[in-house]
């Protein structure tokens, strides 16, 4: 194994999904370690158990929070007992996320990250630039630094922690993928709509010149979590009223799978999906565009990120007719990739910050 003796990392505790990525100061983050992990966290108790007792954790992590609980966090939700998502503005303070983070640093520790130097993580624009935003940042912060104790002889330290408006993250891969030439003293001055509907809201914000514009960013709850709500109901009462959560749907959406297994049925369910999404999406650009009305100038860019990307493309085309529309590559992970490159540029942050 090697063991990176000073990383940079990016964390980001999703509604959705739980994205790390972490990459040796000075490496490049094309090479840095990467991983998506399940969105279930849980005190140990809830998690299955093998024939011998012993948790069964698929892939998750056992951590352990400051009091002493032992926890499972990085695991499928369904195969949690009593397990509830959290879909609030105050997740950020609760033991599921920080049990999350934990098991994001446990894997970390397991490739050889034990000492990150800064690491990165973002929250929804609501809450970035919300009456609470000084106190939300100063809480992740610092329960994000420090030496964390993962149970045994395992720990990470983290010596720094910076928290931007989650969009921010696509941001910087946009203006990684798409350089242009400037002349000494010149400013890149393209205005780039940022979107990112996430599984509890679809955030936004407009970026120039490597800053947001004022005013500009915001947040919508017509997001991923509405879509599958809408979804698991046309898809029950199409078959008879058969019983189907969101959490079942939302496993077999992420996972990429075609047919939905209910009972003796095999439903092809993303025509569902793409139905309710096509309404939620069509809500949602409506809110945004009514807010970039404002801006006297059009947009040049529109860049969707998130899990759901694809399936604002459509409505995001229509309600930004005479801009570009892109969606960032490999969109689940692309504001997380925008925090470690931010978290590789320290120095540069640094300043910002002060």
């Amino acid at each position: 194994m090697n063991t990176k003796l000073l990383s940079a990392a990016a964390i980001d505790v999703g509604y959705g999904n739980l994205k790390v990525m972490a990459a040796q100061l000075g490496g490049d983050i094309d090479t840095a370690d990467s991983l998506l992990l399940p969105i279930g966290a849980a005190p140990i108790e809830q998690a299955p158990r093998l024939a011998n007792g012993a948790p069964q954790l698929h892939g998750g992590e056992e951590v352990l929070l400051p009091d002493g609980r032992r926890w499972v966090g990085g695991i499928d939700p369904t195969f949690l007992s009593g397990f509830a998502r959290q879909t609030h503005d105050d997740y950020p303070s609760t033991d599921e996320y920080l049990a999350l983070y934990l098991a994001g640093l446990a894997k970390l520790e397991a490739l050889g990250h034990r000492t990150i130097d800064v690491l990165v993580t973002g929250v929804p624009c609501s809450q970035f630039v919300g009456p609470r935003r000084q106190e939300l940042k100063d809480t992740i912060s610092r329960r994000f630094r420090g030496v964390h104790q993962l149970g045994g002889d395992r720990s990470v330290e983290v010596r720094n922690a910076f928290v931007v408006a989650q969009p921010m993250g696509s941001y910087t891969g946009f203006l990684r993928e798409h350089p242009i030439q400037l002349k000494p003293g010149e400013r890149d001055t393209r205005t780039v709509l940022v979107i990112d509907p996430g599984f509890y809201s679809v955030d936004w914000v407009l970026m120039q010149s490597g800053a947001m514009r004022e005013g500009s960013a915001g947040s919508s709850h017509m997001a991923t979590s509405t879509i599958l709500e809408a979804a698991a109901q046309a898809i029950s009462t199409a078959h008879g009223g058969v019983p189907l959560s969101v959490a079942k749907l939302d496993g077999s959406f992420r996972n990429g799978d075609e047919i939905l297994r209910l009972g003796a049925l095999q439903v092809p369910f993303r025509g569902f999906i793409e139905a309710a999404a096509a309404e939620k999406a069509r809500v949602a650009m409506s809110k945004i565009a009514s807010a970039m009305r404002l801006s006297e100038d059009v947009v040049d860019y529109v860049l969707l990120c998130g899990g759901a990307a694809l399936l604002f493309q459509a409505a995001a085309k229509k309600a930004f007719p005479a801009s570009e529309v892109l969606i960032s590559p490999n969109p689940v992970m692309a504001n997380v990739r925008g925090y470690l490159g931010m978290a590789l540029r320290y120095p540069q942050l640094q300043r910002k910050a002060g």
